[in-house]
C-alpha cells in the first residue's frame, strides 16, 4: 500500500492515528520499541515513542530488506538487515520519521518521535489513553497516515477521563509535537 493504509474498525473507528496533546511540557522516559519486518511489511506500521528511545529492528523475514528512514525528506539512517537479523537505532530527532525499505517498495512504515509524554496511538477500535494530562482546556492534535492532521480542544478534568471524537477535529497543516 504504497499510498498508506486506512484501517476502520465498527462505527468507522480509525486505527493508527497518532494523538498528541502539544506544547505541554512532562518528563519523559525513553523506551526500546521493535518493529518487526515481516510478511514484506513493517510491524506496527505506525509508532510513537519519547526522544532518546530505541528502536529494534528485527527481519522476520527470510529476505533482505533495509531500513531508510526519512526525516523531511532528508535521510536520517539507512540499514540494512538480514533475514532473521535485527539492527538498533536511537530516536534523536522530535518530529516524523518516515521509513521505506529500498528492497520492497510498497513497505512504508512511521515512527513519530515526542519530546513529551502526552501522545497514543490509536488501537483496532480507535480507542486511546493518555495518562497523566494536567486539568484544564488542552489542544489536541491527531494524525493518520492517508486523511492527515486534525486539530481540537478537550476539557480534561481532575480525575476524570474525557473523551475526543475525530469527527469534531479541524483538519490542518501542522506536525504534531
Amino acid at each position: 500500500h504504497a499510498g498508506g493504509a486506512v484501517v476502520a474498525g465498527k462505527g468507522g473507528a480509525l486505527a493508527n492515528v497518532v494523538v498528541s496533546i502539544p506544547n505541554l511540557p512532562g518528563k519523559t522516559t525513553p523506551a526500546t520499541l521493535t518493529i518487526d519486518q515481516r510478511g514484506c511489511e513493517f510491524a506496527p506500521r505506525v509508532h510513537a515513542a519519547t526522544l532518546g528511545s530505541t528502536v529494534r529492528f528485527a527481519n522476520g523475514d527470510p529476505v533482505l530488506h533495509n531500513v531508510h528512514a526519512y526525516v523531511d525528506d532528508e535521510t536520517a539512517f539507512n540499514l540494512a538487515t538480514v533475514g532473521g537479523g535485527e539492527v538498533t537505532r536511537e530516536l534523536d530527532e522530535v518530529g516524523r520519521v518516515e521509513l521505506k525499505c529500498d528492497v520492497h517498495k510498497w513497505m512504508r512504515g512511521t515512527v513519530w518521535v515526542f519530546d513529551h509524554p502526552y501522545f497514543a496511538v490509536t488501537g483496532s477500535i480507535g480507542e486511546f489513553t493518555i495518562r497523566g494530562v494536567p486539568e484544564g482546556k488542552r489542544t489536541m492534535r491527531a494524525w493518520h497516515e492517508v486523511l492527515g492532521a486534525l486539530e481540537g480542544t478537550v476539557e480534561v478534568k481532575r480525575g476524570g477521563t474525557a473523551t475526543l471524537d475525530l469527527a469534531d477535529l479541524t483538519r490542518v497543516r501542522a506536525d504534531l509535537p
